[in-house]
Formats: structure tokens, sequence, C-alpha cells
């Protein structure tokens, strides 16, 4: 079984037995699912949920969110970072005028709503439609970080590279378990300070959790810098089967640059999506 069926298969069984329970993964709609991301942007899980489940009872299509948008507004704003709920509201205006309403599936549409980005996007595709795609945050950056030995940085998210990487992982069967896994995997087990190595279930394919094994009690030397280029002399990584070229600090392909940093730190310095 190769490492990338191992990573996926496992993730999908974590959420079946260790998977968080959240009123938006119950019952879910494309509106559903698109109005708790915009409540979960860099907000607690335990602070949105009263809110979620207040908005959802008292408003729960498009139309009538958007119709009482006032009312709603002060339940939203207490969650802080207000300039989110003006994106939310233009978007509702764009899917009444555009889409009577619905939300869309598609991709290319989803990405004309003001406020939806890559990461809402996705989400409601896999979530709200039960299509196979890819969600990517910095916790999603993290896991694939540490189990390949790669350097992440506040870019990575965005990188074509990354992309191509993430999206080998998702189970075209599972897709929903294997997303609610890894995202519930990041926020419990490969954490951004003090991850659970000991009790990980990927420890032994994990670049990462073999490095803190060889240095304990100390930093752990900064993963391996790998970067994709246009016309490179490539070298393979087997796990993943994408070629890249590494850097050594001769400007060599033939060896990997590492520095003295924490990693964590390193992840630390992005700014997590918690749910």
């Amino acid at each position: 079984m190769s490492t990338r069926k191992i990573i996926t298969d496992f993730l999908t069984d974590y959420y079946s037995r260790r998977g968080r329970s959240y009123s938006w993964r119950r019952n879910r709609t494309p509106f559903r699912v698109y109005l708790s991301e915009v409540l979960l942007q860099r907000t607690r899980a335990d602070q949105v949920e009263p809110v979620f489940e207040r908005l959802v009872h008292n408003y729960p299509s498009v139309h009538l969110l958007y119709a009482n948008l006032n009312d709603a507004m002060p339940a939203m704003r207490s969650l802080g970072r207000p300039c989110r709920f003006r994106y939310l509201g233009a978007g509702l205006e764009y899917l009444i005028t555009e889409h009577d309403g619905e939300i869309p599936a598609e991709r290319q549409h989803l990405l004309a709503v003001p406020g939806i980005g890559s990461y809402i996007c996705g989400a409601i595709r896999v979530f709200g439609f039960g299509i196979p795609d890819v969600i990517i945050d910095t916790n999603v950056v993290r896991v694939f970080s540490r189990l390949y030995g790669l350097r992440a940085d506040p870019e990575t998210r965005r990188r074509k590279w990354f992309l191509e990487l993430a999206t080998q992982h998702v189970s075209s069967d599972h897709c929903v378990e294997y997303s609610y896994g890894l995202l519930d995997f990041a926020a419990q087990v490969c954490r951004s300070g003090r991850p659970a190595c000991d009790i990980c279930g990927l420890k032994s394919l994990c670049e990462y959790a073999g490095n803190r094994k060889e240095h304990p009690g100390r930093f752990i030397p900064g993963l391996a810098q790998v970067v994709r280029l246009e016309h490179p002399s490539t070298g393979h990584h087997p796990a993943s089967g994408l070629d890249y070229k590494l850097y050594g600090s001769s400007g060599s392909s033939t060896h990997v640059v590492r520095e003295q940093k924490s990693v964590d730190k390193e992840s630390e310095s992005m700014t997590d999506k918690p749910e």
C-alpha cells in the first residue's frame, strides 16, 4: 500500500473514531456550510456554535438571512472581525441576484461570490455537496509539511506544488470523512504547539516525528526546503510522487538545506483557522 493511501485511509478512519461533533457537521447543506465557514474565520468553534444555531434556526436560507441581515448582525458581530460580515452581505446579495438564492457547486461560480476564497469554496463543495475537492488552510499545511519533511511558510498554502500534494490525498469515495478527519487530526494530535507525536498513528511515516526522536528535548532542525521550479533539474519525492528540486547550501540539487529553526515556531507565525 502506498504512503499516500495509508495517510488518506488513516485520516478517514480518524474521523469515525475521534471526530468532533459540531452543529454545522450535522444536517449539512451548502447554505449551512457557507454560513459556518464565514463565522469560523479566526474564531473558536465554541464561540461560533451558539451563534450559528441561532442564525440557522431563525434564518435557514440565503433569502431569509439577507432579508433580515440587520436583525442578525448583532449576534454575528459578537464574534468580532466585523469586516467578514460585510463580505457576507455582499455574498448573499450576489447569490440572490446571480443564482436566485441557491449556492452553486461549480468552483468557478463559487469563487465569483464576494468573500468566498479557495478554502470556503472547497469546504462548500466537500461538505455541502459531497464533491471531492481539496481544502487547504494552515492546519493542513502543517500536517503535510511535517509528514513529508517540507519547510512551510505563510505562502505555502497558495503554491501549486502544495496544492498538487494535498489534492493527491483526497479520498474520492469518502471526501467528507477524510476532510473532517484531517482537520480534527490537525487540531487534536498534529497541533501547532506541542504536537502529540507519541500517540500519533502516523509517526512511523512522519519526517517531523523522526527528527523529534533523534533530537529529544531541543528544538527540531528545520525541515527540508522543497521548491518547485518551472524548469528544474528535479529530485523525486517517493511518497508524494511529485518531482522537486532540492536546494543545498551550495546551490546544488544534490543535498537538502536544513536550518536550526523550530518548526512549531514557523507554524505559529501563520494564522490558523480554529475549529
